[in-house]
């Protein structure tokens, strides 16, 4: 049975991944970027929750409790639920430019159009994640054992959503010079595969 005390611990990571990507996010756009504050509550929040969210999932996977895995995964769906909502407001090019053809109708590149269909794929295996947790849930069985819900769903997640940030901004990854006008700090796409990357390497620990 998990102990209430687990329970807390996990929120405390949550609350401290969601600051930590609030926080870099904000420095990065705003503070030494060309962002104003007025861009802060769909932009620069859209970036913080969907690495925020990313991080999250994959912390799901390594908690050994089972109530506090469900409710890290559960907190992590919701953070990428928002992310693509937010997406959908703002994916035009006077917020994301390069993501579409001039030359072609302002169509989304092949390369934008890649990165959606990963995003989208990835949300598919999230829902079928939550289905099945919410299944376990209201059945008689939940919360018993520490075995993960549909695992190799939640390494696909991950690998979703590593290719979709990948595929939007790979090309600036390996040109620092190009993070000028951010303070010289890591794009947040960067970040968000070098976690995924990270999550999908770690393996929780038995209980």
């Amino acid at each position: 049975m998990d102990k209430p005390g687990e329970q807390v611990s996990c929120l405390k990571w949550v609350g401290l991944i969601f600051v930590v990507c609030l926080i870099y996010s904000i420095l990065r756009y705003i503070t030494l970027g060309p962002e104003d504050l007025s861009q802060l509550p769909l932009y620069v929040m859209n970036k913080a929750l969907s690495w925020a969210g990313l991080a999250t999932i994959g912390l799901s996977r390594l908690l050994r409790q089972a109530v506090a895995r469900k409710r890290a995964g559960l907190i992590g769906a919701l953070m990428i639920g928002l992310h693509v909502v937010m997406s959908m407001l703002i994916l035009k090019p006077e917020y994301l430019r390069k993501f579409f053809d001039s030359m072609n109708g302002m169509k989304l590149t092949g390369a934008g159009e890649m990165s959606m269909l990963a995003g989208v794929l990835g949300l598919g295996f999230l829902a079928w994640l939550l289905w099945a947790t919410v299944e376990q849930l209201n059945s008689s069985s939940a919360s018993k054992g520490n075995a993960s819900l549909l695992p190799w769903v939640g390494r696909a997640v991950l690998i979703c959503g590593a290719l979709h940030v990948a595929l939007l901004g790979w090309d600036n990854w390996f040109a620092p010079e190009k993070w000028g006008n951010y303070g010289h700090l890591p794009p947040i796409k960067l970040l968000s595969f070098v976690t995924a990357v990270v999550f999908l390497i770690l393996r929780r620990r038995s209980a």
